[in-house]
């Protein structure tokens, strides 16, 4: 940290410490993907960008964010919280990456969103035809394994018949189960 160099350093680990200790392991891995949003934004605009980036290069970062991926209006604006703690983490401090003119963008979105929202998506809700036509499609599946294709047909039978979301009933990694967030046995007996 800026600032922190001169300090003792039982006060700068403690600083270190409370610092780690204030992101979680979700917030760690967004700050891999704004890099790598940074990395393709200066391939496309052909120019590298120098930290602490300044305003110009912050509305470039935006209008990449904008033309060029699929994020809308709350990613993006959860990717500059990602820059921003990324800058602090190269030690910068940056002091608002979100100046009125980004604001203006980051609504202008939000309003297209919410416009591409009522005109309905790509989700459907489950209905019992979906319900047998999923069975179908798990039964001519010849790349699944038989008990890969039963743990499929379970889960969504648990879904369906209790009005479950997918990730309300498994954990968001594989291999992992974060006993906070994750449905537990205990959270259910």
């Amino acid at each position: 940290f800026p600032g922190l160099a001169s300090l003792p350093s039982s006060l700068v680990k403690a600083a270190v410490k409370a610092a780690n200790n204030s992101l979680t392991i979700d917030t760690w891995r967004s700050y891999g993907a704004v890099k790598g949003h940074l990395v393709a934004c200066q391939l496309k605009i052909k120019r590298k960008f120098v930290f602490p980036m300044g305003p110009n290069d912050v509305m470039s970062f935006v209008t990449y964010l904008l033309e060029c991926t699929s994020l809308k209006s709350a990613s993006i604006n959860n990717t500059l919280t990602s820059l921003r703690m990324f800058h602090l983490t190269e030690g910068h401090f940056v002091p608002n990456l979100r100046p009125d003119i980004i604001k203006l963008l980051l609504r202008g979105k939000e309003h297209d969103d919410c416009r591409v929202k009522r005109k309905g998506g790509n989700r459907l809700p489950m209905t019992l035809s979906l319900m047998e036509l999923l069975r179908l499609v798990l039964e001519a599946d010849t790349k699944l394994e038989p008990k890969e294709k039963s743990l499929i047909w379970a889960v969504s039978c648990i879904c369906f018949c209790g009005s479950f979301r997918v990730g309300e009933l498994l954990s968001k990694r594989a291999n992992t189960i974060d006993p906070e967030v994750d449905l537990l046995k205990r959270d259910i007996v």
